[in-house]
């Protein structure tokens, strides 16, 4: 494995905790935008979404990389450190 694909390899695996952590109260707020309640949402209602399904998933990732960033990595670190 190439020394960028073990970073990149790496830097996913890092992420994917916070992403997992971060991402499911996203999409609650998603549905609570789009008005779901359980039954399918039209498709005229859809239409006025489209920015905001396309910018969620890019939402998720960036809150992700913040909370790893600047909560995750160094509280790790600090346990690390002194435990």
């Amino acid at each position: 494995i190439g020394r960028a694909t073990h970073r990149v390899s790496h830097f996913l695996g890092e992420l994917s905790y916070p992403l997992y952590a971060i991402h499911y109260p996203l999409m609650y707020l998603f549905y609570a935008h789009i008005g779901f309640d359980g039954d399918l949402v039209p498709i005229a209602k859809m239409n006025a979404v489209w920015p905001v399904a396309i910018a969620l998933p890019v939402a998720c990732i960036l809150l992700a990389w913040l909370c790893w960033r600047f909560y995750d990595r160094p509280l790790r670190r600090y346990l690390s450190n002194h435990y």
